[in-house]
């Protein structure tokens, strides 16, 4: 892959997520890279950190701008765009492209910051959802039927747009650690149990007693079978090993953008459940692992019924590596970001 490390970037992200990490990684062997990192953990702080990112932008020559999630941050970035005449883009994830109340998720169910993530997906030259899903689809598994995205939310906005998915590392995320039968894994945060299926993990898990439940990424959790096992947060070569150790993967979300430890999971041997929401049964490919009801008692039936398969492990890695690799996601940001 040739470099044209000639052109700058400027790469602006709230957090450190692994796949934001990785953009960096790969994008800075791309190009002149320089990152800055908005904290909005503390919401008293954040006209400090758009203080402090405004005159970061501000004090860089005329560059192009990449913002990974629309949110505060993103206002700031495509506002300085605005005034520099730079070009920018906003890398859309997820938690940014809807907004759903009922699970208290969602930068577009709250007032400021909906109202940031709007202006700045207007100012933007170009929207980069992960998945088509972001801008719109019909999600039947967490409600009845009811309509979510982008353009649910705003249904008289067009913004340009093209989707690039994320991309993996398969020499990176792969493992020859033995299988344990019986095992299974998902990767979620305290703050989101309900969105990541945490609870219905805990309901199957009295169901089936003779399986073991872990979940990474959390500390504990309250009234906690016996079987489930609180991992707590994991550094990525322990997250590799224990994807490598356990046979099956959930990714049970009521709304994922893409599903960025699903792949991993895969890539690592796992075999995949997921719930019927947005990409995540395009990216398994296999209508015989989707749960297309969020209940206990249907979740137990399909593992038991891809447990019958007898699936060998590694049995999906190829599915990834195939359609999303790496190199094919910064293939395709740098040809947006520099036409």
């Amino acid at each position: 892959m040739a470099t044209i490390r000639s052109k700058s970037l400027v790469y602006i992200a709230p957090s450190r997520a692994s796949f934001v990490d990785q953009d960096i990684h790969y994008l800075g062997k791309e190009f002149n890279l320089f990152v800055f990192y908005f904290s909005g953990k503390y919401k008293l702080l954040v006209p400090l950190e758009a203080w402090k990112l405004f005159w970061f932008l501000m004090r860089k020559p005329k560059q192009v701008y990449l913002c990974s999630f629309g949110g505060y941050h993103s206002f700031i970035v495509t506002l300085v765009a605005k005034l520099k005449a730079c070009r920018s883009f906003i890398i859309l994830n997820g938690t940014d492209s809807v907004a759903m109340p009922e699970f208290s998720y969602g930068h577009l169910r709250k007032g400021l910051l909906r109202w940031c993530c709007k202006k700045s997906y207007d100012w933007s030259d170009c929207l980069l959802p992960v998945s088509e899903s972001l801008m719109d689809t019909i999600n039947q598994y967490a409600f009845t039927e009811k309509r979510l995205g982008l353009r649910a939310v705003f249904p008289d906005n067009e913004w340009k747009y093209e989707v690039i998915p994320n991309g993996f590392n398969p020499e990176f995320w792969r493992s020859e650690t033995m299988m344990n039968p019986k095992s299974v894994l998902t990767v979620a945060t305290a703050s989101r149990i309900p969105h990541k299926g945490v609870d219905l993990i805990l309901e199957v898990a009295l169901l089936m007693k003779d399986y073991t439940f872990s979940v990474a990424g959390i500390e504990r959790l309250e009234d906690c079978p016996e079987n489930v096992i609180c991992l707590g947060y994991l550094p990525l070569d322990e997250l590799r090993q224990e994807y490598g150790r356990h046979q099956f993967y959930l990714q049970l979300s009521v709304w994922e953008g893409f599903g960025c430890a699903l792949c991993e999971a895969m890539l690592c041997g796992c075999i995949p459940i997921v719930s019927n929401v947005n990409m995540l049964p395009e990216i398994v490919l296999d209508e015989d692992v989707v749960l297309h009801e969020r209940s206990a008692k249907k979740l137990q039936q399909l593992l038991k019924a891809v447990a019958m398969k007898s699936l060998k492990k590694n049995h999906f890695r190829s599915r990834i590596i195939e359609r999303f690799h790496i190199s094919r996601r910064i293939d395709d940001l740098r040809k947006v970001l520099f036409i």
